[in-house]
């Protein structure tokens, strides 16, 4: 099956929320309703679609080499890791990976705790996905805060982190026996030098996967976005973090992207590759 065949099948059963990252100033936090209603239109936005720690790219006027975090990162392709209820299993991210997925299975009323680590200010985009959708989880800092509780019972969710630390993941069943697939993305986020406009990554798509990533825009700021690869083998999707609304999706094969902003939030830039190839690429980003 395709790449974009399986992203498409596992999206279609997901349910994404979202929580506003907000420019300069720091973030604003949604409520569940609001992330909730904004989830829909997310969903939308990431056809086809982590390292632990940001990837902070500074904008010079010569391209900037990516460099791959030092801390844990998910894997980029599905790993066969059989969940019990009892063992917490950590999750290990691929070099220059943004995506990632995790697979078990937990038999009726039991869960299973994955632990993975991530960094403030990071975006964080987690879905349970099971054949019943009767699947849900919670999410908490090892200092104990309670970023989603299980009381929520939600299968997809989203939010910026407020601290870098490890996070623990519970994944909780049905009342049935179920396989599983946990799926995580971390955008990288890309930050301009001061009186800088433009900044160049380079770096592959980790196993076939797409590559993420996450930069703040003001309204009625032009974005251009250039991606070099060889031809038709990766195209770009670009979305609202903050409101989901897609602006370009992969499907059209376009590997260039201009527009004047309307709203000042966090854009994702994905590099998605075409039949789950491995892609050598370099992407520019122009904000003026």
């Amino acid at each position: 099956m395709s790449f974009q065949r399986k992203t498409s099948v596992l999206l279609l059963s997901l349910l994404v929320t979202a929580l506003a990252l907000t420019a300069c100033s720091g973030g604003a936090t949604l409520s569940q309703a609001q992330a909730a209603t904004a989830a829909a239109a997310t969903v939308e936005a990431m056809f086809p679609t982590a390292t632990a720690a940001p990837l902070i790219i500074t904008a010079t006027p010569a391209p900037t080499e990516m460099t791959v975090a030092t801390a844990t990162q998910l894997p980029a392709a599905p790993t066969a890791t059989a969940a019990s209820a009892n063992a917490a299993v950590r999750i290990n991210f691929a070099s220059g990976a943004t995506f990632g997925i995790a697979q078990g299975n937990l038999q009726p009323g039991a869960s299973q705790t994955f632990v993975l680590n991530g960094s403030k200010g990071q975006p964080f985009i987690i879905s349970v996905n099971a054949l019943n959708n009767d699947l849900y989880f919670s999410v908490t800092g090892k200092n104990g805060t309670v970023l989603l509780p299980a009381a929520s019972r939600l299968s997809s969710w989203e939010t910026e982190l407020p601290t870098s630390q490890d996070y623990l993941v519970q994944v909780f069943a049905g009342t049935t026996d179920e396989n599983f697939t946990l799926s995580v993305e971390m955008p990288s986020r890309i930050s301009f030098a001061s009186g800088a406009v433009s900044a160049t990554v380079k770096g592959a798509t980790v196993s076939g996967y797409q590559v993420s990533y996450v930069l703040n825009a003001r309204k009625d700021q032009t974005m251009t976005v250039t991606l070099n690869v060889p031809v038709n083998s990766a195209a770009l999707t670009v979305y609202g973090y903050t409101d989901g609304q897609p602006y370009q999706r992969s499907v059209t094969g376009s590997t260039t992207f201009s527009m004047k902003l309307p709203s000042t939030q966090d854009y994702i830039v994905q590099v998605v590759p075409n039949a789950s190839a491995v892609v050598q690429y370099s992407l520019t980003v122009v904000v003026k």
